[in-house]
Parts: structure tokens; sequence; C-alpha cells
């Protein structure tokens, strides 16, 4: 049977595996949403490594100079973005870096959902209010909804997120939280999975390897400090019909070579027994290891921290920690990383201005066709060598630099400007009423002021 067409409607789905609001993405059947987020407590809270990536990318981004840049510069608009800077980087109840450090939780969960919540600017800065008297209509803070709170999700037909539906500690109940009210970042749209993908994802098995290893080895370490216990004891309480008080005593000996550990409070007491011929009932003793392992357990570590890094593209992380790796390599990954960063950040940038700006102009009872924008500045630090070298090149093809292409140079490599002359550069003053020159009327430059 054909299907009616319509220009305007939607025939196929996304092919999200969406059950009773509960995503089913996962290609590792065994990993369930309570297992998955346990793993990324883990892997970002425990790990050396891991605490270490998310640990850089957080102190970048902190650094970042975000602005709000107006539609164009007229007067209207330079007012709105004023606003919008107010709202976003002077009152909140959280600083903008402590937001942004939030919102930067969807790397290791792959999303995260800010619930945004308004305020009237009564000018009360006592309790909370605002800094501002002009009576409109601000955020008071965008709070975070913990990835752990949630319970399912609200699609419409066409699997688009209508709401997080979240059951938080420590009440347990179930609240709604509609998307017309919040803020959805994600690290990818793919099949428009409101969980999207952790950027972690590619390093698990890695780090489950390596965590199981480290824990083997630590084992490993202790025993070979202390020695491998050998007990000897009396045959019968092994017997199947042994007695209570021999099962007791059986206990009992296990007990004690599991916990022999070497510490200051270290010995072993046992009962000196001996039967009717004189031999010992009990007897304790530690072996000495063998020496060296087979296996090398620190290469091996070693390269799954190596991987998990390697996801990322963050393995320069680790050079240095090793006899290989050089600068140049080091600083060619850097660079791609910080190209990576910024990424995200823009990405956080589209959906602040696609979403939070034009909802407190609408509110505020202005269009969103003029919108400012929110724009994160660049990460990348500038090689003064390179820079250097660059100009230096320019310079001995005849190329001259104006006083607003110094200023630049200047601020890209750190070196302070006079903003009153940049300012000047940029713009040449006109007087009013001035015909406009013609451009072939034979005259030069130096008649043009006369």
């Amino acid at each position: 049977m054909a299907a009616k067409t319509t220009k305007f409607g939607e025939f196929g789905k996304t092919g999200l595996p969406v059950y009773s609001g509960i995503v089913y993405d996962e290609i590792d059947k065994k990993l369930t949403r309570d297992l998955w987020q346990k793993a990324v407590r883990e892997m970002s809270e425990t790990d050396a490594s891991i605490k270490g990536l998310l640990f850089v990318i957080e102190m970048i981004a902190r650094q970042v100079e975000w602005k709000i840049v107006p539609f164009e510069e007229t007067a209207a608009d330079e007012e709105l973005a004023l606003f919008v800077r107010q709202c976003m980087f002077e009152d909140m109840q959280q600083t903008w870096q402590d937001t942004v450090a939030e919102i930067l939780s969807f790397l290791p969960w792959g999303w995260s959902w800010f619930e945004i919540v308004y305020k009237r600017r009564g000018g009360n800065v006592s309790t909370g209010s605002s800094r501002f008297n002009d009576g409109r209509i601000g955020w008071r803070k965008w709070a975070i909804r913990a990835q752990e709170s949630l319970y399912e999700w609200k699609f419409d037909n066409w699997d688009e997120v209508e709401a997080m539906v979240q059951m938080p500690e420590p009440d347990f109940d179930i609240r709604i939280i509609p998307f017309s009210k919040s803020l959805h970042f994600r690290t990818s749209s793919h099949k428009q999975n409101p969980e999207s993908r952790s950027i972690l994802r590619g390093a698990y098995r890695a780090w489950y390897f390596k965590r199981h290893i480290e824990n083997i080895e630590g084992i490993g370490i202790e025993r070979d400090l202390a020695g491998l216990p050998k007990i000897g004891a009396d045959p019968a309480i092994f017997k199947e019909g042994a007695s209570p008080d021999e099962k007791s005593m059986l206990t009992y000996l296990m007990n004690l070579g599991e916990s022999i550990r070497q510490n200051e409070t270290a010995y072993v007491l046992y009962p000196l027994q001996y039967d009717d011929k004189g031999h010992k009932l009990f007897d304790v003793e530690l072996l000495s290891t063998g020496g060296k392992r087979q296996f090398d357990t620190t290469a091996i570590i070693d390269r799954y921290d190596q991987r998990m890094m390697m996801s990322v593209m963050a393995d320069f992380l680790l050079l240095g920690s090793k006899e290989t790796g050089s600068y140049a390599l080091g600083d060619t990954k850097f660079r791609a990383f910080l190209k990576a960063i910024k990424t995200w950040l823009d990405t956080i940038s589209d959906t602040v201005n696609r979403y939070a700006i034009p909802r407190l102009l609408e509110l505020n009872g202005k269009t969103s066709e003029r919108a400012p924008y929110l724009e994160a500045g660049t990460l990348e630090d500038v090689s003064l060598e390179a820079l250097g070298s660059f100009v230096d090149i320019l310079f001995k093809a005849g190329v001259t630099f104006t006083e607003e292409e110094q200023a630049f140079l200047k601020t890209r490599a750190n070196i302070p400007v006079d903003a009153k002359k940049t300012d000047a550069a940029k713009t040449k003053p006109v007087k009013e009423n001035e015909p406009e020159k013609d451009p072939d009327d034979g005259s030069d430059d130096t008649d043009e002021d006369q």
C-alpha cells in the first residue's frame, strides 16, 4: 500500500532502541545503565590517568575568555548584548566558570541536563535576587540535574526528547523536567540519543583490564612481602565426617591463612599440639616467593594507560613518564587536543545560543531575531618562535603592517597593547557632509585634506 505523501511530515524514525523511556543502545548488553553509571563514577574519580585528563580539560576551559557578541554594532544590539552579558557573567548564583565546569560533565557521561531557573531582577543582593534593579527577568541559575538521578526519558512520536524524568536522592520522588525549561548538552547527536556517548566509552575496556591487573598486582606484592602461608593441620579436620569442633578448627585455620599480613602488628598465634607419637598437629610457615614474575605488570598497565589516553587523543599527557617521546610530537598532539576541546566548547555555545538566550529575550518581550550570541575565545597558544619566523618572512617580502595589525600580533604574543591607539586605527574619521571622492578624478592623497 502506497504511503500518503506530505511535504511536512515524517515517515521514518531514528531507530534508537527505546523501551518504556529507557535507552538500550549499548553494544555490550552486560553493561546495563546501573553498571555503566558505576563505571563512569569509578573511572572519573579513582583512576589517576582519567582523573588527570578531566582535570586538564576543566582547567583549560576555565581559562577561556567567553564573550557575548552583539548581532550587529548598533546601539540596540549592544544594549541586548549588555543585558545578556549581565545575566550570564555577573548575576547568576554560580560563577560562569563553575557553570562551565558543571556543563563539562557531559564529557565523561555523554550528556548533561540543566534546569533553567529564572528570577525577577529586583536589586536585593542580600536575598539573592539580583545586582540589578530594572525589573527584568534574568537567570538565577542553571541547575545541574545529576546523571545518576535519571529515571527515564519522555519522547514525542518522532524520537524528540520532551522531558527528563528523574528520581533523585534523598527522597527519590519522581520529577519531570520539561525540555522547554532546560538545556541539554551532548557529545554527539547520533540517532538523537539523549544519553549520547561518553568520551570514556572507548577507554572502558582498557580501564577494566588495568584495574583488575592493578588489584592482582597489589595482592601479589602483599603476598610477596609476607610470603605464602603454609599451614599443616590434623588430617581429621579435612574429613567429611569431621566433628563440629574439627570443622570449627578448619575454619579458624583458613581465616588465619587469609589474614596474615605484614604490618607493625603482624604475628601468628596457633595452638601447639602433638599426637601420641610426638608429631605436631598444627604447623605454620611462610614460603618465600620465586623472585621475578613471568609478566611485567608495569609494562602492561602502561600499555592500557596509553590506550585509554589514545581514545581521547590525550596520550601526549604520558610523554615524559616513559623514556620515549619528543617535544615536537607532544606539541603536535597537544594542539590537536586543544582543537578537540574547542569543539566541545563550541558545542556549549551552540546550545546556549539556540535555546537559552532566545528564551530569555522572549520572556522580556524581545524577539530573538537579533539575539546576541555566546562565543568561546581561542585556546591555542602561539609559539613565539613560529610567529617571529612568519613575521620575518613577511618583512623580507616587503609587507608592512597597519597599527591594527601590529596590535593583533602583539596580542597573540601576550604583549600589552594601547587600546586607544588600536581603536583609533580601526576607523578613520570622516567629515560630515563631505562629498564622496571619485577614485578616477586624477587627484592624489595629498590633496584630499586640503
